[in-house]
């Protein structure tokens, strides 16, 4: 991959095993979902991202502290649910100067709203463009997510 693609691994609740092995695969970033143990931090050696349901933002306040904490990513109350958020109380969290990307029910229709909104680093879609039962991505709603993304910034 070129130099400014970064590869991402997403984890959920890691321990130091795990990290050690997606260090060793080669990892840019280690995005981290669930519970994060301080030996884990203390472990890493690549950045990584703190990953956030809305309902458990009490934890930000370590991240903001943490120095290997690159960015954040905030995401609905049940994951993978389709289902948004109130996305008005995430700007103020962004004071730190990390970036953040946005996840948790976007999908073609909403995300050039939440671009416009907060104006997040990035976005993560994955049940937004599924096919209508569940089985793959629709290739029509991958296009139509990314469109909509080029298209945010010409309404800003």
């Amino acid at each position: 991959m070129p130099d400014e693609i970064k590869s991402v691994a997403v984890v959920v609740s890691p321990d130091t095993d795990q990290i050690r092995q997606l260090e060793k695969a080669g990892f840019d970033l280690i995005q981290i979902h669930g519970t994060v143990l301080s030996e884990v931090v203390e472990a890493l050696h690549v950045p990584f991202l703190r990953a956030f349901n809305v309902d458990n933002m009490q934890e930000w306040e370590i991240f903001e502290q943490e120095e290997k904490c690159a960015g954040y990513v905030f995401d609905a109350v049940k994951p993978g649910s389709g289902e948004t958020f109130d996305w008005s109380s995430l700007p103020s969290l962004s004071e730190d100067g990390k970036p953040y990307l946005l996840a948790g029910g976007l999908n073609p229709e909403n995300v050039g709203d939440a671009i416009r909104s907060l104006q997040p680093y990035g976005v993560d879609v994955s049940s937004g463009v599924e096919i209508d039962q569940g089985k793959g991505k629709a290739p029509e709603k991958i296009k139509a997510f990314a469109e909509a993304v080029r298209n945010a910034d010409k309404l800003l």
